[in-house]
């Protein structure tokens, strides 16, 4: 087995293969250490990657080009994942379960929505991105300070909202 340790290469977009050969041995690679990107200002977006189910905490976090990514197959989205990511605006994940603290505050530029798999919202998760309206799942957990001042949330009534003002069901 493999893991992504880290990355300080100066490229636009870049593909991370599901294995990788050394010799006459072939590796899977299994994942992504944690801030393994962390800080990156050239990277724009990641054309694909593996079905893994975690990404783990801050692995894009204050990678300030990062505009796109999609994340098939993964379940849960760790702590600071995309934190800082300014310029982020397309985020795909449809089988996302879990989304830690922080993981996609100060996305400044991210509308995103929520598939309806989500069944976690971590302490300030959503903190800064520009939703102006966000449909928290059934069944979601959301904790507080999980989203942006000013966001109108729309939630099915099943949804366990820790603590919000704006809130309608």
């Amino acid at each position: 087995f493999a893991t992504v340790k880290t990355y300080n290469g100066t490229s636009e977009s870049i593909s991370i293969p599901p294995t990788i050969q050394m010799g006459s041995l072939e590796y899977t690679v299994t994942g992504i250490e944690k801030f393994a990107f962390e800080g990156n200002t050239t990277l724009k977006k990641i054309s694909s990657m593996p079905r893994w189910k975690k990404l783990s905490d801050g692995v894009f976090s204050g990678c300030s080009a990062l505009t796109e990514i999609s994340l098939y197959g993964v379940e849960e989205i760790g702590a600071n994942v995309f934190y800082g990511c300014s310029q982020l605006t397309k985020v795909i994940m449809p089988d996302v379960k879990s989304i830690g603290a922080f993981a996609f505050s100060g996305c400044n530029s991210l509308i995103l929505s929520l598939p309806d798999t989500v069944e976690y919202i971590g302490y300030g998760a959503l903190n800064g991105i520009r939703n102006p309206r966000i449909y928290i799942p059934m069944n979601a957990y959301v904790d507080y300070m999980a989203f942006p001042e000013n966001t109108y949330l729309y939630a099915h009534t099943d949804a366990k909202i820790w603590s919000c003002a704006a809130y309608t069901n």
